[in-house]
């Protein structure tokens, strides 16, 4: 497998803060932004502290990603910054659908031989959601131009097969 299609879903991510204005603490959610990389369950040889999260580790997940995403400028006075990434489950082996807020990160950028990247952990938690319900990656629209020229390749096969399949005859 080539390292390109080794990173090649689309993650979304969102950044929570908070700040107060007036007396009243207000919390932001970021705009999803989304970067490629590689979703993996978690492997029990990456070792963190868990005493605040628990020992499950189905609820965890490994991001790595090629480029880190582009975080907003955040607000003089900004507090309890978190990111997020939604990540797609699979209900067959107990994983969960939804927001994985990210408590560690790790930067294998400056590796000798080895794939640059950087690597997340990420941990579900069903009382922890910051976005709207569903997935924000939406249904995908293809553009008319794509299509168009979709179209064009499709009806040139269509003229060339039989010529091609004459001249193996």
């Amino acid at each position: 497998m080539s390292i390109a299609a080794f990173y090649r879903s689309w993650v979304p991510f969102v950044t929570t803060y908070g700040y107060y204005s007036e007396g009243d603490f207000i919390t932001v959610t970021t705009d999803p932004y989304f970067v490629k990389g590689n979703i993996q369950p978690f492997k029990q040889g990456t070792l963190f502290n868990l005493a605040d999260y628990g020992s499950s580790y189905k609820n965890y997940r490994t991001l790595f990603l090629r480029k880190l995403p582009q975080y907003i400028d955040l607000p003089e006075g900004a507090s309890q910054v978190k990111t997020y990434a939604w990540i797609s489950g699979n209900s067959q082996v107990g994983q969960q659908e939804g927001w994985y807020v990210v408590i560690a990160s790790k930067d294998y950028t400056k590796a000798g031989r080895a794939p640059k990247h950087y690597e997340f952990d990420a941990l579900y938690t069903a009382t922890d959601q910051p976005g709207p319900e569903g997935s924000p990656l939406g249904e995908p629209v293809p553009f008319p131009e794509l299509v168009d020229r979709f179209e064009a390749v499709i009806r040139e096969l269509h003229t060339l097969t039989p010529i091609v399949i004459e001249e193996l005859t």
